[in-house]
């Protein structure tokens, strides 16, 4: 009889420590980025690393994610049917707080890297962020505007439907074409580029201008005058 007793004890003893390692916290201790695995070591446990463990993701066929744990974070494995460390999955990382999420508002959903770079959305106020380095160049985007924060350099054709502001001086390296109206409030300077120095100005289709012109700083008066033809008639007004 106690040797069944024993015998039972045993059984339930060998049982239990199979409960014990369905369900482990562990600490990711090498990466294999290609297969999306992992193997862990159980710090404060009696139990030996791990083999490769695969890692739980969303999508891993016609859409490819890529989020790899890196060793050090700490994580919850789930060893099934029998609780043993060859056989297993890593469900997730887990916060803990020497790891705590990189911001404390449940409104924001994000992601921020190790370089800091950080893309966010905001739900509470509709607004996007993307941040490189934790700095600029910057992209933010919200329903009044999209504020680019960095050099710009755009290879493909650019088509504008309203109007554009120019706060800074602005380089034109090729032909400027105008369909319509140009207007300038303040002071316009036009030239070609001939052999040395530069060129005339060429204005194909005429131009009407209000108000005075000044060449080599003299100023150039248009003033409507008439004249008398060989029999004494008026002629057409003209200008000089």
């Amino acid at each position: 009889m106690f040797n069944k007793l024993a015998e039972i004890k045993n059984k339930l003893s060998d049982v239990l420590s199979m409960l014990r390692k369905l369900v482990c916290i562990g600490e990711v201790s090498k990466v294999d980025a290609q297969l999306r695995r992992v193997k862990v070591t159980f710090p404060g446990l009696p139990y030996p690393e791990s083999d490769w463990l695969p890692v739980l993701g969303m999508r891993s066929k016609s859409v490819s994610i890529s989020c790899n744990l890196e060793a050090g974070e700490q994580v919850l494995c789930l060893f099934i049917p029998s609780g043993s460390m060859m056989s297993g999955y890593v469900l997730g990382s887990m916060a803990n707080k020497s790891a705590k999420p990189y911001v404390a508002n449940v409104d924001k959903f994000g992601v921020r890297f190790k370089d800091g770079t950080l893309l966010e959305y905001d739900q509470s106020t509709q607004t996007g962020v993307l941040k490189i380095g934790g700095g600029t160049p910057a992209i933010t985007v919200n329903p009044d505007k999209v504020l680019i924060d960095a050099k710009l350099e755009v290879t493909g054709a650019t088509e504008l439907l309203n109007t554009l502001k120019v706060v800074k001086a602005t380089t034109l390296m090729d032909t400027l074409t105008g369909m319509k109206t140009a207007t300038f409030t303040g002071l316009v300077g036009a030239a070609g580029y001939g052999s040395t120095t530069g060129g005339a100005a060429v204005m194909s289709s005429g131009a009407v201008m209000q108000g005075s012109v000044t060449i080599n700083g003299v100023t150039v008066a248009v003033i409507s005058h008439t004249h008398n033809d060989a029999e004494g008639r008026l002629t057409s007004g003209a200008n000089q």
